[in-house]
């Protein structure tokens, strides 16, 4: 177990050489969890580009079928035009024997907003794995916070205020949550949120109760109140959902880490309805708070019906690492 932002967060200072950082500028482009990386044929067909693919195409745990993080397009030098320097995530690589010395250099927001823009520079082939293999995870979590920002933006330019207001003000949650979720169900403790999609339903329950003790946060007690949760809220009067696991170990897809500087356990799984082939991916923070002495749970759930769901999982992960807990003393003048 570790705790994955800190680490992130660490090793990204690392590998910024520059940072821009624009309060203005066009809205990005490019499809969902999408990387454009620029760089000439023999980098992209050769040993270099293998390294990346091998990076940054990892499966994305705990969806039902095999569905990569990232989806690569490799764009020539020469074709890198103006009309693409707005795609949101970039990956420019430049390996030739003028480069003196290896460097990353990564820039934010640099020609539209959210983007994410990296650039290796190496003299040569092995300069250009050292430099990479070294700091691949930091690239990869950084362009996964790129992708949650954008959905955000997304949430915050249609926002549900009425929602907003009721996570606020009765449980001191500050949360960006757009019109196309409604609250479905309601009470003192829990709150259910959904959207109904092209491709199928998103569900996002939030739920609190007192932190007694650390028996809470263990991975078996998690897997049960989720599914409590999902019956609760998804199948109402129906026969109930069956929880199962991606692979024999529950450790593949659950891990400590620090959620705005708290502990919480991050558990990543899909259900399926009894007598149902098709299955729904869930994604569940379970979290102490430890100022308000208590639990938030934020348990998501993507029911598209035998369709990619990774774009899907990537829009509960913005709603919920948005969030912000309002502190005790502040909670009566909410």
């Amino acid at each position: 177990m570790w705790f994955r932002n800190l680490i992130f967060t660490l090793a990204a200072g690392l590998i910024v050489t520059s940072c821009g950082d624009k309060s203005k500028g066009p809205s990005s482009s490019g499809k969902g969890s999408e990387i454009l990386v620029v760089c000439s044929k023999s980098v992209w067909t050769g040993p270099a580009g293998d390294s990346i693919r091998k990076a940054l195409i990892h499966n994305m745990e705990g969806l039902p079928e095999t569905e990569p993080e990232f989806t690569l397009l490799n764009i020539q030098d020469n074709d890198f035009s103006k009309s693409l320097h707005s795609n949101r995530n970039i990956l420019l690589i430049d390996i030739k024997n003028e480069n003196a010395e290896s460097k990353i250099e990564t820039l934010k927001d640099e020609w539209s907003q959210p983007q994410r823009v990296f650039k290796i520079s190496a003299g040569s082939d092995t300069a250009f794995f050292a430099i990479f293999r070294k700091h691949a995870d930091a690239i990869r979590e950084l362009y996964n916070q790129n992708e949650r920002a954008w959905f955000c933006s997304q949430n915050e330019a249609d926002p549900n205020t009425v929602t907003e207001r009721t996570l606020s003000g009765e449980f001191g949650i500050q949360m960006a949550v757009s019109r196309a979720f409604q609250i479905e169900s309601k009470r003192k403790d829990y709150l259910c949120l959904r959207s109904v999609t092209a491709n199928g339903n998103l569900t996002l329950v939030i739920y609190t109760c007192s932190f007694k003790d650390s028996s809470q946060l263990n991975p078996a007690s998690v897997l049960q109140l989720h599914r409590q949760l999902t019956a609760n809220c998804i199948a109402g009067k129906q026969s109930g959902f069956k929880t199962s696991l991606e692979g024999d170990s529950l450790r593949r897809i659950s891990q400590v880490i620090l959620f705005k500087g708290m502990y919480a356990l991050e558990t990543r799984g899909f259900c399926r309805q009894e007598g149902d082939t098709l299955a729904a991916s869930f994604l569940n923070y379970t979290i102490v708070d430890a100022p308000r002495q208590r639990i938030i749970v934020f348990d998501g759930l993507v029911d598209f019906a035998g369709k990619p769901q990774r774009n899907g999982i990537r829009q509960l992960e913005s709603i919920i690492w948005k969030a912000n807990f309002i502190a005790p003393d502040r909670a009566s003048d909410q």
